[in-house]
């Protein structure tokens, strides 16, 4: 068994979209009459967190052990040779060109046939736009009108190389620890911003007549970042967890990059806020806050003033 992973991006290679994971099976069938050879793909797409989506998919051709003159055919789209076949993918895989990586693959084994073996055509049943799927058979060289075709019409269309990129399996720990550690340094940022911000925001909310005119350094040094991670662990997971995990992380770190942008905008406010040119506002916040501070004692006094009045 071959295994492959994948990372996939939207078709014009801007946004993450998730991990692809192929097991890729090799097996050989024999009877009295003929040996079959199978190809079988198992597809696990990570995406959204959400538990992967599974899909097989096949080729296959027939060798005749009887009579060499026999009609050999192979089939690009299903597990039995003489038979016919579709190559349907499933909603969460449409649009990511993960089928043409599958269909790419499925070619690469059959042109290890010679040019002239007969392939079966396809059996057109679209399930989506009808001039897609058209599309993408006609890049592949694969008839669509279930007539027969030479493997030498078969083509290895690439496009899936745009948005869809390999990952070295020998390295997919380092890769996944790297991202931890990535994960750490920047959920420490989160962390010392929310702190810098936080302390900024409470000295600003207790500035007096006294003290407005101060300015203060509230300048967050991202630097250094402590870095917890059971390497360990990894060692005692399959190739699927694996690639689950490092689905899971490439989606963390989306989301938390979000909320750091967030916190560095706020915590360029709050060093603005501090420096020369606001010491104007720093006056107008110390006069709200003195009003603040006072406004309980006036209420209460009114209240005491109130009920004088009322008793005397």
């Amino acid at each position: 068994m071959l295994s492959r992973a994948f990372e996939v991006h939207d078709s014009k290679n801007e946004n993450f979209i998730g991990h692809l994971l192929l097991t890729i099976n090799e097996k050989v069938e024999v009877s009295v009459t003929y040996k079959d050879f199978y190809l079988e793909i198992n597809s696990y797409f990570y995406e959204n967190l959400k538990a992967p989506s599974l899909k097989n998919f096949y080729a296959s051709y027939r060798v005749s052990l009887i009579n060499e003159n026999d009609q050999n055919y192979a089939n690009i789209s299903y597990l039995n040779p003489p038979e016919g076949g579709d190559i349907i993918l499933f909603d969460g895989m449409r649009g990511f060109r993960i089928g043409s990586l599958i269909m790419y693959i499925k070619i690469q084994w059959l042109k290890n046939l010679s040019a002239d073996y007969k392939v079966k055509g396809i059996f057109f049943r679209p399930d989506g736009d009808p001039e897609i799927a058209k599309q993408f058979y006609k890049n592949f060289g694969v008839r669509i009108d279930g007539l027969p075709f030479k493997i030498s019409n078969l083509c290895l269309h690439d496009s899936w190389k745009k948005n869809i990129f390999e990952i070295d399996l020998s390295k997919i720990d380092s890769i996944i620890q790297n991202l931890v550690n990535e994960l750490n340094f920047i959920n420490s940022k989160i962390k010392y911003l929310r702190e810098m911000n936080f302390e900024s925001n409470d000295k600003y909310n207790k500035i007096n007549i006294l003290n407005f005119w101060i300015c203060r350094n509230f300048y967050a040094d991202l630097s250094n970042s402590p870095i917890s991670f059971d390497y360990a662990y990894l060692s005692k997971v399959d190739l699927e967890t694996k690639t689950e995990l490092l689905s899971k992380y490439y989606y963390e770190k989306i989301a938390i990059n979000q909320i750091l942008e967030d916190k560095k905008m706020e915590h360029q406010k709050q060093i603005k806020r501090w420096d020369f040119s606001h010491i104007p506002h720093r006056f107008l916040q110390a006069i709200i806050n003195i009003f603040n501070m006072l406004l309980p004692y006036t209420i209460l006094l009114v209240f005491l003033y109130l009920i004088y009045k009322y008793l005397f």
